[in-house]
């Protein structure tokens, strides 16, 4: 369904197989070299208890059959609506 081939690992998981996706060379980046550019400020406290009183009202069990993937309905949909032109 995807247009891209990618890398993966399997691993044998009692009756069946794992697959990981692995990341290409190209879309490896080290820690340091992804981080350089920020800042070594302390944030500012009040800052800090803002986010975490947001998390906390944000917070649940995570449910993944409230996700959609629109991409692949999009890529499955047998009647997909026409482009303009």
């Amino acid at each position: 369904m995807h247009t891209r081939e990618r890398l993966v690992a399997l691993e044998p998981r009692d009756k069946g197989i794992i697959a990981y996706t692995l990341r290409m060379g190209d879309e490896v980046v080290q820690p340091k070299d992804a981080f350089e550019d920020i800042p070594g400020t302390k944030p500012d406290k009040q800052m800090i208890e803002i986010a975490r009183k947001i998390i906390e009202q944000q917070g649940g069990a995570f449910e993944p059959n409230k996700f959609q993937d629109r991409y692949e309905d999009a890529l499955r949909d047998p009647d997909p609506p026409q482009g303009k032109g």
